[in-house]
């Protein structure tokens, strides 16, 4: 310790007490007493002499001098002092422990030479003696000790039962004796309490203490039951309120007359003020965020009444439409007032709306919900269908009387608007927020004349109800046009809305329509009241001696239609003065004639001529695409609707497939036709055949979008019908043949021209045909869907179901090995080159094997083609699985001879035989009568030649297993890794080591064993094989007296348990690499951490041991490449160590000083 007195800095050794002094204390002392010399020298100098002065100045200097040096000594001595301190405790220990025997041994002999003395012993107590030895126990104490410290005895469950039966006897008889308001009601009497509920209010449980009327209730349970109908659900009665209300609830249970009458009264009339308040909460809210200007609360008095408006036309001028506000036809708001029953203060809430909404319709406050909300919505609604009925008043006595319908689900006027050839929707609703009829055409048109139109009617409605007839009227007559317009657009024709003439039209309408047909050539329709059309030609001439782009009205003939038959709808009739002319509907110009009177063909009426011009020239775009594609057709054919349809006769026969199967599938077809759709081209065929014994009955129907590709989709379409019925066959043909290793384990369940499905085993696979070609979809627990895609092109070469099927049963069960080896394995996936030539791929490593027959593989060898190491260490890599294989294969071999698999060797095997190409078509059984019989059936390769079909590839080492072998090397016990996991485990983190070491670490290979070398150690790694391979570490110090062997020892154990372990991870051995790059003093500091797991007494209650991610301080344009867990800031060296909670260590590159700080934010961002 350090004490500082007197003008002397001493130092007393009081390392017996325990006690430091921190550096700063000390040196704050000093300074303050530096500071005080100099005041008090300041305040005596001027008194004394010149000579004096000078004297006490030199001898503050002197002393202050003296004590700087000493704290400079000091200073310089507590940087060092690390070895001196140990010292000085291990010294202070012992003298403390020299000082305690020494104090013992005086204590001793003290109290033997003076107290001891004077002891005697006292007599024996033969009573104590006797009691004890006789029964056990001693009952001499006094009774006041038993009265003081022993508790009395619980009572038993039947005296209990007994207490509350007489407590309820009391409470009964008291409520026969007191007056309960009417909304109280007794819920419960039990275990002495009673309970009293007012629903959505309160919760009351009261009690008694004694029979004596006169005696008050004991409140002992109040609960509020208020609820607020706000998603977040806030806190409405605090502690402390709550505190308050039960003391007042008490104060009022102390009156004498009609106590639970006084304390309803008071805590009803809280509940209600709290439901009010928070109605009034709720009203602000929705018309600050829901209805803006148009809802305002105009009054509220807390706990009395609300008064809420709604279709305020007050702050509407920015948000209502501009013709609301210029003709000032906004209604005036309506209001709901939430108050108190004035006539009975025991009731709940009133609800009085102003204008009075109809008396059958009941809309009040839920108490349940207590939603403001809910309440406008309701009134919002009553009054919405209010305005609605008086529209549907309005449209009685006109054409539109019957075609007017309110719906419910949105609330809207649904007007039905019929235009001539379709039908259109006019749906009038109400804007709950601003109270005006919004008005839209279902289905939605882009019309500006429609749109036009819409706001006319939205401003005669508005103004008065009684004008919505003519204004469906007229915008019937819009939609009409519209819809005109649009189809004449569909046929590449031009409309204009209005043309500079110079003079006006002698037409009996307004707004027409004019389409052109050619050059200064228009049809002008158009449409009076009542829906009358009229069509015009119309022959115009061009000017410029009138100003210039205006035209001129040479003639105008009026247009007379004439009704023809369906038939005859592929001719136009033109009749003129001077001769008949003919023109076909495809024909793409338009002569003008010179007629006064014109007969134009129709269908019911000439408004469906765009609709059947539409129809027509989808029609033509199919027959030219089906001829372009070869596909034979017959002619037009027309439904009760006069929907135009194509029939299709004949496809062509395909190159690829027999004519058999062509004409067999074509015996098949019923019926084929194609027509126009709303969203392109529909194709409907009825295929109705049987495949051997199973009758096949199926309606397809095949969308196309554009007339282009219609002709090749059905190609295709029946392209893939051909093929897959050519599959069918021909495995139909092998599975009625006995001498096929198959016969009768699997079969055709499904057959519906588009797909087909087989069991085997004790699975399915379907094979379907589709944009991408054949493909095959298994059942979900089949072990093939590993290989899918390989089987998929297999089939697509091959073209042969048998020899698909023999290959699912040969690599079944080792399929299903290595499925639920994936299954355990979460980095892990089966990929295949053949059927028979699979690839075991483990991030990266790939173990290729092929099936030698249902129950034996062949392991060929190990590669990485992701890895960046030299030669020499992806031949480590190869010696190593070879090693691996002996030795989990030595004690696993059969010691049967027939059973027993080829040995292993180490020579390269023999080449191959040349792959040979499977014979994979067969001949078909010809579905007609005198047809020759069944042809013999060509032979199929066996299971394991089936890796002959295609070509694999060689490896110049290769190992036979059984399935029991490859089982054994695949799987293990739950949460144990396989030996094959931790064999690609430890060889995979060996790699990204020598990745993540190199350049920075140089390193040297000798037989398996990698050797680096850093700045103070030398890391050494191998594969330790045996039951379960391990990848082991051991650590040479490269310097004397830097590292202690229990250091190493803790860096090593850290390595096993928490590194080369499962789940094997990458980032785990990346972490710890960068651990052993780094600085010598840091390396230490981690050392330490990592030994912390091998410590039982630290690690107790902890989910991990220890766990570290570590990234050096990475530069600005690589920092992307530091872990996500790493937090980076300049100059320092982070980490986050995972021990009971989540801490950050800093080490800044200046001082290895480590700092601890809390976790960040999970708010703040990571750079």
């Amino acid at each position: 310790r350090i004490l500082i007195s007197s003008g002397e800095l001493c130092v007393m050794n009081l390392q017996e007490s325990g006690e430091c002094l921190p550096l700063a204390a000390v040196v704050d002392s000093l300074l303050q007493k530096a500071y005080h010399d100099l005041t008090v020298l300041a305040e005596l100098l001027p008194r004394k002499s010149d000579v004096d002065r000078k004297v006490e100045i030199v001898q503050f200097a002197r002393q202050t001098r003296l004590l700087l040096i000493r704290l400079l000594a000091l200073v310089k001595w507590a940087g060092n002092s690390g070895s001196v301190q140990q010292c000085s405790h291990v010294s202070g220990l012992l003298r403390n422990q020299s000082w305690l025997y020494i104090d013992t041994a005086d204590q001793l002999v003290h109290l033997t030479r003076s107290e001891l003395l004077q002891a005697c012993m006292p007599n024996f107590s033969l009573a104590t003696a006797l009691d004890v030895l006789s029964s056990g126990s001693y009952s001499r104490l006094p009774s006041c000790i038993r009265e003081r410290t022993v508790p009395p005895a619980p009572l038993s469950a039947p005296e209990q039962q007994e207490a509350f039966s007489l407590i309820e006897c009391a409470l009964r008889r008291r409520l026969l004796q007191e007056s309960i308001p009417e909304p109280m009601r007794v819920t419960s009497i039990c275990k002495g309490l009673v309970t009293f509920v007012v629903p959505f209010e309160f919760e009351l449980s009261l009690s008694v203490v004694s029979d004596d009327t006169a005696v008050p209730w004991r409140l002992v349970h109040l609960k509020i039951c208020v609820a607020d109908a706000l998603p977040e659900h806030p806190v409405l009665i605090h502690e402390l309120q709550n505190l308050y209300l039960h003391k007042l609830v008490q104060s009022r249970l102390f009156t004498e007359e009609s106590p639970l009458l006084d304390c309803y009264r008071c805590l009803h009339a809280f509940c209600l003020a709290l439901q009010l308040d928070c109605l009034h909460s709720q009203a602000l809210r929705l018309c600050t965020e829901v209805y803006g200007g148009f809802a305002k609360v105009e009054d509220y008095v807390p706990g009395q009444h609300m008064k809420l408006a709604y279709w305020r036309p007050v702050g509407a001028s920015q948000l209502l439409p501009a013709f609301l506000l210029s003709q000032n036809i906004v209604s005036s708001c309506s209001r709901v007032t939430i108050s108190m029953d004035p006539f009975n203060a025991e009731k709940p809430f009133v609800v009085s709306h102003a204008p009075l909404l109809p008396a059958l319709e009941a809309v009040g406050v839920n108490r349940g919900k207590m939603s403001v909300e809910e309440l406008l919505d309701q009134c919002v609604a009553v009054r919405s269908r209010g305005l609605l009925q008086e529209m549907v008043e309005g449209l009685k006595g006109s054409p539109w009387e019957g075609q007017a319908v309110i719906r419910e689900a949105p609330l809207s006027l649904v007007v039905t608007v019929p235009v001539k050839y379709s039908c259109r929707e006019l749906v009038l609703e109400v804007d709950r927020r601003v109270g005006h009829v919004v008005a839209a055409v279902a289905p939605p048109t882009s019309s500006p004349s429609v749109q036009q139109s819409l706001e006319e009617l939205e401003k005669a409605v508005t103004a008065s109800r009684e004008l919505l007839a003519s204004q469906i009227s007229s915008l019937q007559c819009h939609l009409f046009l519209a819809l005109l317009s649009e189809r004449a657009e569909e046929l590449g024709l031009e409309v204009h809305s209005s043309l500079p003439l110079v003079t006006p039209l002698p037409i009996p309408f307004t707004s027409p329509l004019f389409v052109e047909l050619k050059r200064l050539a228009y049809l002008v329709v158009g449409v009076s009241p009542g829906l009358v059309d009229h069509y015009y030609l119309l022959q115009l001439v061009s000017t410029t001696a009138q100003g210039g782009g205006f035209l001129k009205v040479i003639s105008l003939l009026e247009l007379d239609t004439v009704e023809l038959q369906i038939q005859q709808l592929n001719t136009i009739l033109v009749r003129q003065s001077g001769g008949r002319m003919k023109r076909k509907l495809q024909e793409s110009s338009v002569a003008l004639p010179s007629a006064k009177r014109l007969c134009v063909w129709r269908n019911e009426s000439f408004t469906s001529l765009p609709s059947l011009l539409g129809g027509r020239l989808s029609v033509n775009h199919v027959q030219s695409s089906l001829q372009a594609a070869g596909i034979l057709w017959y002619n037009v054919l027309y439904s009760e609707y006069g929907s135009p349809a194509v029939r299709i006769l004949k496809f062509p026969l395909f190159p690829s497939h027999s004519l058999d199967v062509h004409t067999l599938l074509s015996s098949h077809l019923q019926s084929c036709t194609v027509s126009p759709s709303e969203h392109g081209y529909h194709c409907r065929l009825l295929l109705s055949g049987s495949v051997g014994d199973l009758r096949c009955q199926a309606s397809l129907q095949l969308p196309v979008r554009a007339a282009g590709d219609l002709g090749q989709a059905l190609r295709m379409d029946w392209d893939g019908k051909c093929l897959l019925l050519e599959l069918a066959l021909e495995l139909q043909q092998y599975l009625e043949a006995p001498s096929w290793p198959l016969y009768s384990k699997c079969r055709i369940t499904d057959f519906s021209y588009n797909r087909f499905t087989v069991a085997f085993s004790e699975y399915t696979v379907s094979v379907c045909f589709g944009a991408d070609g054949l493909q095959l979809e298994f059942s979900e627990d089949c072990p093939h869907r590993l290989i899918r895609k390989c089987l998929v092109d297999y089939l697509s070469k091959t073209l042969s179901l048998p020899l698909l099927l023999q290959g699912l049963y040969a690599c079944e069960e080792v399929l299903g090995v290595l499925a639920e080896f994936v299954q355990s394995v979460d980095v892990a996936l089966v990929a295949a080159n053949t059927p028979a030539q699979l690839l075991l791929q483990y991030d990266g490593f790939c173990v290729s094997m092929n099936l030698l027959g249902s129950s034996a593989v062949e392991l060929n060898g190990i590669t990485n083609a992701h890895s960046t190491l030299a030669t020499g260490v992806q031949s480590s890599a190869n010696s190593y699985f070879q090693a691996f294989l002996q030795s989990q294969l030595k004690s696993s071999v059969p010691t049967d001879p027939e059973e027993q698999p080829p040995s292993l060797s180490t020579q390269p095997p023999p080449p191959p035989p040349k792959p040979v190409l499977l014979p994979c078509p067969s001949p078909i059984m010809s579905p007609w009568p005198g047809s020759p019989g069944l042809p013999s059936i060509p032979p199929l390769p066996s299971p394991g030649e089936i890796r002959l079909g295609l070509p694999g590839l060689q490896h110049p080492y290769t190992h036979s297993l059984s399935l029991e072998q490859l089982r054994v090397l695949l799987l293990a016990p739950a949460k144990e890794p396989s030996p094959m996991e931790a064999f690609l485990g430890s060889l995979n983190l060996l790699e990204k080591f020598v990745q993540q070491a190199y350049p920075q670490m140089q390193y040297t290979c000798d037989r398996g064993v990698y050797t680096f070398k850093a700045d103070t150690i030398s890391p050494s790694l191998s594969i330790e094989m045996g039951s379960t391979p391990v990848l082991k570490l051991s650590l040479k110090p490269l310097q004397d007296n830097v590292w202690a062997p229990k250091e190493l020892d803790g860096i090593v154990e850290f390595f096993e348990d928490e590194v080369a372990c499962r789940p094997y991870s990458c980032n785990a051995m990346i972490s710890f690499v960068r651990i052993l790059q780094l600085p010598l003093p840091t390396l230490k500091s981690f050392a330490q951490l990592m030994q912390l797991h091998s410590v039982s007494s630290y690690c107790s209650g902890l989910h991990t041991c220890c766990l570290l991610h570590v990234s050096a301080s990475f530069p600005d344009h690589v920092s992307f490449l530091a872990p996500s867990s790493i937090r980076r800031e300049p100059n320092k060296y982070l980490n986050h160590s995972c021990l009971s909670r989540l801490l950050t260590i800093f080490y800044p590159h200046s001082s290895f000083l480590t700092t601890l700080s809390e976790p960040p934010s999970p708010l703040a961002s990571t750079p």
